[in-house]
């Protein structure tokens, strides 16, 4: 279950530093426009991958 989302924690980790890149560039709203998508996608990932035992 959770090999899903610790193997692409590295893809996070560049997106988090794509967010910092561009934001230090000025353009803010880039930034938050990646890292809404991104923190959505990981709350996705999370809803999907995590099951509670009936």
């Amino acid at each position: 279950m959770f090999d899903k989302v610790t193997g692409k924690l590295p893809v996070y980790g560049n997106i988090a530093l794509w967010c910092l890149f561009i934001f230090s560039a000025g353009d803010m709203m880039w930034a938050a426009a990646l890292a809404s998508i991104s923190a959505f996608y990981l709350g996705f990932l999370s809803g999907q991958t995590y099951k509670p035992e009936e």
